[in-house]
């Protein structure tokens, strides 16, 4: 029995260790590793992948007008609907306050776009009901894949769908 219960408090410390406790996604510290995974991965076996960054349009409004805990519940609807979008082989992360960050092993740069799209377009239509308030919330989303980009680091790579992402933001 005591074996037993450390084991499960050991899970349960890795959990805490490794998932966001607001949004449930990884946290970034894990992301960071996985993505660096990946891409050792992908290099070995020159296979592709993609990531994609999502950061939220105009959130500080939301935190101002409607208060923080309507803008964690906004948070927490995001991560919902980036989650309901991936692969069960996909890897998504809460990468700063709200943004967020998705690696999609063995996914090109065309099949990357569409999750992405499909993404953008869930969280537009995805309404966020609180404190008799209906809240309309818009995503911007940046892509970069692997070999497609020629970059040579992991870190160039996020540099690259970071770059995607704030072309797509002034637009």
């Amino acid at each position: 029995a005591l074996e037993t219960a450390i084991a499960v408090q050991n899970a349960r410390l890795y959990e805490l260790a490794t998932v966001d406790g607001l949004t449930r996604l990884y946290v970034r510290r894990y992301f960071d590793q996985r993505i660096k995974d990946e891409w050792r991965r992908a290099r070995r076996y020159q296979t592709q992948f993609s990531v994609v960054l999502l950061d939220l349009d105009d959130f500080k409004k939301v935190n101002d007008e409607f208060g923080h805990a309507v803008g964690d519940k906004v948070l927490r609807e995001v991560a919902r609907v980036v989650a309901r979008n991936l692969r069960g082989i996909d890897i998504a992360g809460r990468f700063g306050g709200e943004e967020f960050a998705v690696v999609l092993p063995r996914a090109s740069a065309a099949q990357a776009n569409k999750v992405a799209e499909r993404i953008r377009a869930d969280v537009a239509r995805e309404a966020v009901r609180a404190n008799g308030y209906t809240i309309a919330v818009t995503a911007s989303l940046g892509v970069a894949s692997f070999p497609d980009c020629g970059l040579k680091s992991v870190e160039d790579l996020v540099e690259r769908a970071d770059i995607a992402l704030y072309r797509a933001k002034r637009s």
